[in-house]
């Protein structure tokens, strides 16, 4: 379900405003459930790829992927895969064609298939990102920051510019998901002033959330960890958010909240889980 969500919300994108009445590439793409499906589906009509077809067959591939219990993961076996190569090829030429969605969205899919920092597709996507940043709309400056993030660049003067504009628009972000995941990968180059922003806008957006989403206050509770810095009363609303949620939450994420919250001398008291 998840999977067949963000692809139609991927062939949605893609499709905004392009001149097509029929795209046949296209809704076979869109059809495929499997790797090896996609993968014959580019074999078979890859000199007439254009960069739409590219971006929604690398996003399908990592949306496969993410899907699935880690040990099911099948990305050697993409990476090792001479279509997946042409797909690499077929980007990196397309990069001028790439919206700024596109561009974004393309570039953290390669990095979560384990295409590495140094190569040139990565380079080149990167470079083109830096150019076009100061108009990225803040969902993909998020993105773009985490893919950042991911080649340890957080004290990178791109990241820097990052957390300025994070600075200039804190106002207009409505959307929670999208500011933690910035003061997240900002958080080595905030200022008090920024910290101080932060945390009152983080705080009136978690009043905006699902009340079962608990990846928001976890990444809230992170982010002042990674400052080393105490603020109760956030704390105490990631805190109820967690205790209202702890019989959704598997073990592995429970010891992940409880041990960001004991660095932060903040004493939970679960109830019983029986």
């Amino acid at each position: 379900m998840f999977r067949v969500r963000c692809a139609n919300r991927c062939f949605g994108r893609l499709l905004h405003g392009a001149a097509v009445n029929k795209d046949q590439i296209l809704e076979r793409l869109q059809a495929c459930s499997v790797e090896d499906e996609l993968f014959d589906v580019v074999g078979k009509n890859k000199a007439k790829l254009t960069v739409y077809h590219v971006s929604c067959a690398v996003g399908l591939l990592w949306n496969l992927q993410k899907e699935r219990p880690e040990l099911l993961k099948m990305i050697g076996q993409i990476k090792n895969h001479p279509q997946f190569l042409t797909l690499r090829v077929l980007a990196e030429n397309k990069i001028s064609q790439m919206n700024d969605f596109m561009l974004v969205d393309i570039l953290y899919a390669f990095l979560r298939l384990k295409v590495e920092p140094h190569d040139s597709l990565v380079q080149q996507l990167v470079s083109e990102a830096w150019l076009r940043i100061d108009r990225l709309p803040m969902s993909s400056l998020s993105k773009f920051s985490v893919c950042l993030n991911d080649q340890h660049l957080q004290y990178s003067p791109l990241m820097g510019h990052i957390t300025s504009i994070l600075d200039q628009k804190l106002s207009s972000i409505e959307d929670a998901r999208i500011l933690t995941a910035l003061m997240i990968n900002v958080s080595s180059l905030v200022s008090p002033r920024l910290r101080d922003a932060l945390i009152l806008r983080a705080d009136h957006l978690l009043n905006t959330i699902d009340p079962s989403n608990c990846n928001t206050p976890r990444r809230v509770v992170q982010f002042l960890r990674n400052i080393k810095f105490v603020h109760r009363p956030l704390l105490e609303k990631c805190n109820q958010i967690f205790l209202r949620n702890i019989p959704r939450m598997d073990a592995e994420y429970i010891s992940i909240i409880l041990g960001w919250t004991t660095l932060q001398h903040m004493q939970f008291c679960f109830p019983s889980l029986s």
